[in-house]
């Protein structure tokens, strides 16, 4: 990166290990075979609809959580505008999908585990799920394409911030930065950003038997 011409999202020690300790699950999130239709563009509307279904279901709980708990040191950089259940339950009634499918058995686990994370813990899942959101854009792109959606109707899910993404992760890593967790907590958000990319690859195994393309 060259870091005269343009300002730089300053990034952390403490998220260049979030980062580096879940490479090789973020690696392997993004290549199994339902992202991956989502990223070709390749999805029908049934995968989409289960995907939304099933994220609608992990933020909700975990959303839950962290408004709950506002105002906690470790969930500082967490701000309401980062919420997206909301926008994925839009997504949904734009695809004309109704209520949310039910959870499958580890997002419904998740669910009634979420109280009894750490606020470290929470931070961590939260970081994978607003990282997301970098990827998001072209993902969203490449879904509106398939599916022959228009605007960003359908897809502001995965594309929440539109053209201010890079400015809201900057925002982000800057809050993230500022933190000052103990050996015990910085542990504890790795754990947490662990334990989101296992649940994303596992809630793919799960929903893939009925819904990838490829089964």
């Amino acid at each position: 990166m060259n870091t005269t011409t343009t300002k730089p999202v300053e990034v952390s020690l403490l998220m260049v290990e979030l980062r580096e300790s879940t490479a090789e699950l973020h690696t392997r999130a993004e290549r199994h075979p339902v992202q991956a239709s989502l990223v070709r563009g390749q999805a029908d509307r049934s995968v989409y609809i289960s995907y939304l279904s099933q994220l609608w279901h992990v933020h909700t709980a975990l959303e839950g959580e962290l408004h709950r708990r506002a105002g906690a040191e470790a969930l500082a950089p967490v701000k309401p505008e980062q919420y997206r259940a909301h926008l994925a339950i839009d997504d949904l009634d734009t695809l004309g999908a109704g209520m949310p499918e039910a959870p499958v058995p580890v997002v419904r686990k998740l669910a009634s585990e979420a109280p009894g994370f750490s606020d470290a813990e929470l931070m961590g899942m939260h970081y994978v799920l607003e990282g997301s959101t970098n990827g998001g854009r072209f993902i969203a792109a490449a879904v509106r394409n398939g599916l022959g959606l228009e605007d960003r109707r359908g897809t502001r899910y995965l594309d929440p911030y539109a053209e201010a993404q890079r400015a809201r992760w900057a925002e982000f890593c800057a809050a993230m930065g500022r933190l000052r967790p103990s050996p015990e907590e910085r542990a504890e958000m790795v754990a947490g950003a662990t334990r989101m990319f296992g649940l994303i690859i596992e809630m793919f195994d799960q929903m893939a038997p009925a819904r990838s393309p490829n089964a």
